[in-house]
């Protein structure tokens, strides 16, 4: 008789943990799929990033988990402070927009993002040239083959406008 009450209170020791085994897991966040940046800035803008993610269909993806660890930029440059960063999610959509507080004028970056619970990710992205100038103007492109064969006919021209096929309109004027 004595033995059960021992067997009773092992086997009671042993259940009471596993409740808590479960609520530890889950309350433990998802793991969050990182995609492919896009930088939807141009240098001399704050620069700022659209980082897709999957996650479980339906469930909620908090902004306050991904945050900015480390940037990096070419030699020359000034990098954005990691912690100036802002955060934004758009509703209904599993994508993350990173953005800077200061313009960048890098033509790179390497930007360490964080996910909580997660491992860290480093992006290596390209910022494009800005296409306007400050005082308005176009900025100046890039050279190309297209450019260092400026001199070239095809390269000068501009395609000509078609004509517009009449669409059955009456154009008849009366007499």
């Amino acid at each position: 008789m004595a033995m059960l009450p021992v067997a009773c209170a092992a086997l009671a020791s042993l259940l009471a943990t596993v409740p808590c085994t479960a609520a530890a897991q889950a309350a433990a966040p998802e793991t969050i799929d990182l995609g492919t940046p896009s930088v939807l800035s141009q240098r001399g803008q704050r620069l700022r990033i659209a980082v897709p993610f999957g996650s479980t269909p339906g469930a909620p993806v908090a902004a306050t988990r991904f945050t900015v660890g480390a940037v990096d930029v070419p030699n020359g440059f000034e990098p954005p402070l990691a912690e100036d960063f802002v955060v934004r999610m758009p509703e209904r959509r599993n994508v993350v927009i990173l953005q800077s507080k200061a313009p960048m004028d890098a033509s790179s970056a390497s930007i360490e993002l964080r996910v909580a619970g997660q491992p860290s990710v480093r992006f290596d992205v390209v910022i494009p040239p800005a296409r306007y100038t400050a005082d308005g103007g176009a900025a100046a492109p890039a050279a190309t083959a297209a450019t260092a064969r400026a001199d070239a006919p095809s390269a000068t021209r501009r395609p000509q406008r078609l004509a517009r096929p009449d669409r059955g309109r009456n154009t008849a004027t009366s007499s």
